[in-house]
């Protein structure tokens, strides 16, 4: 006997969003409401639908054809990982998912392959699987604020600059070479990616290793840049010393979401400083650091356990 297919319309449809998948991952990220959530907490939604939306939808497809099981996603888990990173509040979680569901519906009218069986399929498959992000990012940040809440110290503000401290930073910021800095964070996000996806060997942690040396090294070039591009050189020599973590399952799977955020802070700190202008230039400098510490402590095997807070 021939086995019924849980999802047998959606499932007619399967190969033209397997082929379509890039497409729908871009529509997705820069959506109206969607983009506009991104861009409230600094994420390129680029690299939002290159690294996250590409495996979601993938995901998604696996679901259809019943590789794999709703609400059983790796992806996500590392998906709501980057988000708790940037205090993504549970309203704008539920506009950025939510906005999949309405992408894809949307895609399929504009495909002309919609019908309301494939609709109720496509709706349910969606629902169940938001249904398990939206408890599982509640339970984080219920933990997130109990946490806090006996953690809890006062934080101190400080002014950074001066006026005339930031008119000498705009000044030699203006004299800047910007030009390395892109194509380097382009090598580095391809590489992310193949260690994301679990498909890196030694020669990409060699390569992504001087790719952070390299981009480093051009920072040092001004004064500005001092500590992190010192940083971010550690972080080459640090990678090289320790290239058998890719051999670690443990300290592959730690990496997955640190190295993601680190290839996004770059392109974030990029566009902060050259394209929008900020009044405090170091305050960008935080979260890179703070990851190329956790990465340092994961790959020297400091601190890889199961409570490990990456965030």
């Amino acid at each position: 006997m021939t086995k019924t297919k849980k999802f047998e319309n959606i499932s007619h449809i399967s190969d033209t969003i397997e082929n379509d998948k890039l497409q729908i991952a871009l529509s997705w990220a820069t959506s109206d409401l969607v983009i506009a959530r991104l861009e409230k907490y600094r994420i390129n939604p680029q690299f939002f639908a290159k690294h996250f939306g590409l495996r979601v939808i993938q995901y998604f497809l696996d679901v259809i054809s019943q590789k794999e099981q709703i609400g059983n996603c790796p992806v996500v888990i590392v998906l709501l990982d980057f988000f708790q990173k940037r205090n993504i509040s549970l309203n704008d979680l539920f506009i950025i998912c939510s906005g999949l569901k309405n992408t894809l519906i949307n895609y399929t009218y504009d495909e002309s392959v919609v019908n309301i069986n494939i609709l109720k399929e496509l709706e349910k498959v969606a629902d169940l699987n938001f249904e398990g992000v939206m408890i599982e990012y509640t339970e984080r940040l219920q933990k997130k604020t109990d946490k806090k809440e006996f953690f809890s110290q006062p934080i101190v503000v400080t002014e950074v600059k001066k006026e005339k401290e930031l008119e000498t930073f705009e000044e030699e910021l203006n004299e800047f070479s910007l030009a390395e800095l892109t194509e380097l964070e382009e090598d580095i996000n391809n590489n992310a990616i193949l260690i994301s996806f679990g498909k890196a060997e030694t020669d990409t942690v060699k390569a992504i290793s001087a790719d952070f040396k390299k981009y480093g090294e051009t920072l040092a070039t001004s004064n500005l840049f001092g500590n992190l591009a010192a940083k971010l050189i550690d972080l080459a020599n640090s990678l090289l010393e320790h290239q058998n973590f890719i051999e670690d399952e443990k300290k592959k799977e730690s990496m997955t979401v640190v190295v993601e955020g680190l290839a996004n802070d770059l392109m974030d700190w990029r566009v902060s400083l050259f394209e929008e202008g900020i009044e405090d230039p170091n305050s960008l400098d935080s979260s890179i650091i703070s990851s190329i510490d956790t990465i340092v402590s994961i790959i020297s095997g400091q601190n890889v356990d199961e409570d490990l807070e990456l965030f």
